[in-house]
């Protein structure tokens, strides 16, 4: 179970005070899909870095596993981030000099019970290209790549930052099903920040935000799959 208590983060500029989050509580459960919605500034991304480990909160509680996290230090943070988030990014940050198999092959360096690489690899389509440099990828298979590597570490929590952003609909579709697949087959909780409405059809769960606030907080009970969903 994650839990959001009565989280704030500001920043302060000049003689202003930017409320990215603003008092928000909510909970998601394992293993499931949720979408965090939201216009750009709405504090989606905010939110993702705080549950991520990669920014602190100025007020609240996170909780994952029952331990709040707010209370790590840098030292304990560096290990959360390490063991139990995988980080899926719109712009993929891999290594150019380094091939698909080496980009992977530096995450699973960082767990001691790492899934096996040319599995996951294969699992994600790549099996015949993980000996090639990212120049000679394709988008779609680039986006494979840091999903792979995300996953090689058995995440708890799969952090998805505008995962479909950067990709035509087509290719789009083939990395959402397969970050369903993975994220059900492993029991990892699943959670994809965007701004494109379309998503929210094929998720457990939507939190909409606006302003740093929580406008909704909603169970799907149908969820569609993402074949049905028009984009």
């Amino acid at each position: 179970m994650i839990e959001f208590k009565n989280v704030k983060k500001y920043y302060k500029m000049g003689n202003n005070i930017i409320k990215a989050v603003d008092d928000i509580s909510f909970k998601i459960e394992d293993g499931k899909c949720t979408v965090i919605l939201g216009p750009s500034g709405s504090g989606k991304s905010t939110t993702l870095n705080l549950l991520g480990g990669m920014d602190t909160v100025t007020d609240g509680m996170i909780f994952l596993d029952g331990e709040d996290i707010t209370k790590l230090n840098e030292k304990e943070l560096e290990d959360y981030r390490r063991k139990k988030i995988g980080f899926v990014f719109q712009f993929y940050n891999l290594i150019q000099q380094l091939t698909v198999r080496e980009n992977v092959g530096i995450t699973a360096d960082m767990v001691t019970e790492s899934l096996d690489i040319d599995e996951i690899l294969d699992g994600v389509g790549l099996k015949e290209r993980k000996n090639l440099f990212p120049q000679n990828l394709s988008g779609g298979e680039l986006q494979r790549v840091a999903i792979a590597r995300a996953l090689v570490k058995k995440p708890r929590v799969l952090l998805c930052d505008e995962p479909t952003g950067a990709l035509d609909s087509e290719t789009g579709k083939l990395i959402l099903k397969l970050l369903k697949k993975v994220s059900k087959e492993n029991n990892i909780s699943l959670i994809i920040v965007t701004h494109n409405a379309s998503l929210e059809k094929i998720a457990d769960k939507v939190i909409r935000l606006k302003d740093g606030r929580i406008v909704s907080d909603v169970i799907n009970e149908n969820p569609l799959e993402i074949d049905e969903v028009v984009w």
